[in-house]
């Protein structure tokens, strides 16, 4: 019951919040400001996302998406397209700014907090990244973060409410959390298809296992797809899955990793079926060869006898 009280009041003051940001003319805070003004600081940007708000401790509104997007000036800023968009900025050692992003129609979003440091050097440098990614949120639906820019980052964790009741349904912690080495990431990772023939169907060629392989050297993969229709759709794998080749002669498949890097382009597999057995004859060849071993083991087992007999006498 406190529980379900604590996230009312935080949705409810998101949606004042939100209300609120879209009726005034202009809000400024820190949390928006140019990455310039601080030495260290941490990017908030996001994927597939609807609105969001962003508040502090206090539960004082400090900006919402997308109204803050055209106040941010950050390294790899997006431009509201598909791409991942920018939102907040906020400088290291801040704790505890919630964000709650609310959803009006079914989608799966990505979240990533970036922490950068400035050198005179190097000028912006990505340190580490949180990433959450494809995380599924229904329409009418709420997910709600603490994010904190300290040394705490990798604790972060988000808070589902997939029927917009104020009730968690799910916690989901990070994919990943990338090294700078990692975001650095702009190498694609391979995915390997490898096919398993079964030869207990009535054609060995009718029955085909699909074992899909991802591989990558860099942040490691997030996700591997396969489509079975020619890239009209695509399914996330999870286990080996079998196919009919006569119904199904292409596999497509692609992989994605935790810096961002789709497979292009993707691998494929044409199981066309060439000689067509039928199982029948393997049955007979492999009964033959077997009358043939025992005949073999009889015969010499036979001649080891007549030999010990005529020794013998």
């Amino acid at each position: 019951m406190l529980k379900s009280l604590f996230y009312r009041q935080f949705y409810i003051l998101a949606g004042l919040g939100i209300t609120f940001f879209l009726l005034a003319a202009n809000v400024t805070s820190s949390v928006t400001a140019a990455s310039a003004e601080y030495e260290s600081y941490c990017q908030v940007s996001m994927q597939g996302v609807d609105s969001a708000a962003l508040f502090d401790r206090f539960g004082a509104l400090l900006g919402s998406y997308p109204s803050t997007h055209s106040m941010t000036e950050l390294p790899g800023s997006g431009t509201g397209s598909s791409q991942a968009d920018t939102v907040f900025t906020m400088p290291f050692g801040s704790g505890a700014n919630r964000l709650i992003i609310q959803q009006n129609q079914p989608s799966a979003i990505s979240l990533r907090v970036t922490y950068y440091e400035h050198t005179p050097d190097r000028g912006d440098t990505p340190r580490y990244m949180v990433v959450f990614a494809d995380i599924a949120l229904n329409s009418g639906g709420s997910a709600m973060v603490d994010i904190y820019c300290t040394s705490e980052m990798g604790k972060m964790k988000m808070i589902l409410d997939q029927n917009g009741d104020t009730i968690s349904d799910e916690t989901r912690y990070p994919n990943g959390i990338l090294t700078e080495k990692q975001i650095q990431d702009k190498i694609a990772p391979v995915t390997v298809i490898k096919t398993v023939a079964n030869p207990f169907g009535l054609f060995l060629t009718d029955v085909v296992e699909i074992q899909l392989e991802p591989r990558d050297t860099g942040s490691g993969i997030l996700k591997t797809e396969y489509s079975l229709d020619a890239g009209a759709t695509w399914k996330v794998y999870r286990q080996p899955f079998q196919v009919v080749p006569q119904k199904t002669p292409l596999i497509f498949a692609r992989s994605v990793d935790l810096a961002g890097n789709t497979e292009s382009p993707v691998a494929y597999q044409n199981l066309a079926p060439s000689n067509r057995i039928p199982t029948l004859i393997w049955i007979l060849l492999g009964a033959d060869g077997l009358f043939m071993l025992m005949a073999f083991l009889s015969f010499t087992y036979l001649k080891a006898v007549l030999k010990e007999q005529k020794a013998a006498r």
